[in-house]
Formats: C-alpha cells, structure tokens, sequence
C-alpha cells in the first residue's frame, strides 16, 4: 500500500500543475491496483476538501462528487469508508464543513452518544449540542 498526501489529489483533481497532474494520473490511473492500493486517510481528505473549498472556489457539490470518487476508485483505500460515505451525505445536506461531518460520524463509530460544540451553524445538525 501506498500513502497519497493530499498535494497528490490536490493535482489529480485541478489539474493545474501539468507535469505534476500527469505523475498523479499515473499514479492513481495506472500503478495503484486493488492489490497495491493507494492509502487515503480521512485527514488527507479532510485537507483535500479545504484545500479545494478555500483556494479553488469549488462548491459543496463538487466537492462531495470529488469524495465520492475518491471512495469509488478500487484501487484507493480510504481510512473509515464507511464514516467517510456517511460524512459525504451529511455534509450534502447541512451547512457544516466536511470535516465537522466527518468527525461527527467518527464519533458516532466509536460509541458517542453527544457530539458538543461552540459552532453554532454545527451544532444545528440533530445529534449535535452547542456547549454555552
């Protein structure tokens, strides 16, 4: 297995960097296999959707298209999938950030039973308290 930093997707994804995007697609296209999988942790994921979000000007449905094919591709190992698939969903819904989304359905795999917050917008989402 083979860890992708976030600067990888960055490229893969926007393109624009031409000699750095075509060492990613390679990569991501033709050496990672099911096998020999490309690692994605969900704070690479986490960066990959701010990064996107903040200096790429990339709406919340392109970014949650970008996540979902990222969890698509079989030769890509996402960490958590499975909280990754629901914080997708979650974040396509509500306003919150990936990351708050995210970390809520981690929470809620590890047995939490509250999710408390300052983040008002955050803690609007049901499950979610605003600690005052």
């Amino acid at each position: 297995m083979i860890a992708i930093d976030t600067n990888v997707l960055v490229r893969y994804f926007t393109q624009d960097n031409a000699q750095q995007a075509k060492a990613a697609a390679v990569l991501i296209e033709d050496t990672l296999t099911a096998q020999r999988s490309g690692f994605i942790s969900t704070i690479v994921l986490c960066e990959l959707l701010w990064v996107l979000r903040k200096f790429y000007a990339v709406d919340r449905a392109a970014a949650a298209n970008i996540i979902e094919t990222v969890l698509a591709v079989d030769a890509l190992t996402v960490e958590c999938r499975d909280a990754v698939a629901r914080a997708v969903l979650d974040f396509r819904a509500a306003q919150a950030d990936f990351a708050d989304c995210l970390m809520f359905e981690l929470a809620q795999e590890q047995g939490c039973t509250e999710f408390v917050t300052f983040d008002k917008a955050f803690a609007r989402r049901a499950g979610v308290r605003l600690l005052a």
